[in-house]
C-alpha cells in the first residue's frame, strides 16, 4: 500500500477492524508500505506516519525499501493482500481491496484446515 493510492486507503479501516477482532486469535497483519511510491520527503516517513494516526492503525507497518518485497510476491496491482498460514506457506493472493469480512472467512477457513490437519 501507499498513502495515495484510494483503495489501500479504502481497505484500511476494513484491515484494522479484522486485526482487532482477531488478533487475539492469532492474526497477524503487516501492512508493507511501497514507499518509493510516497511523495512526502525521501522516504515518505511524514506520510505513512500521518495516515496511520489519522487511521488508527494499530498493525505494524514496514517499509518496501527498494520493492523488494514488491519482487519476491510478484505485486503488480494495489492493493494486494497476501495471505500466509502458521507454516510461511502463501495460502491466498488477493488483488483487490478487501472487507473485515473477506479477511475474517479467509482466517477462519486456515484455521479449520490447520485443526483438521492435526
Amino acid at each position: 500500500w501507499y498513502t495515495g493510492c484510494a483503495p489501500c486507503r479504502e481497505e484500511t479501516p476494513a484491515l484494522q477492524a479484522a486485526y482487532q477482532k482477531l488478533n487475539a486469535q492469532g492474526l497477524q497483519i503487516v501492512g508493507v508500505n511501497v514507499r518509493d511510491n510516497e511523495r512526502n520527503g525521501a522516504d515518505g516517513e511524514t506520510d505513512i506516519r500521518k495516515f496511520m494516526a489519522d487511521h488508527k492503525v494499530t498493525y505494524p507497518i514496514a517499509l518496501d525499501a527498494g520493492s523488494k518485497v514488491n519482487r519476491d510476491y510478484q505485486v503488480y496491482v494495489l492493493p494486494t493482500s497476501v495471505m500466509i498460514d502458521r507454516a510461511g506457506k502463501v495460502r491466498y493472493l488477493l488483488f483487490s481491496a478487501v472487507t473485515a469480512s473477506d479477511v475474517e472467512a479467509l482466517f477462519n477457513t486456515l484455521q479449520q484446515e490447520t485443526s483438521a490437519q492435526r
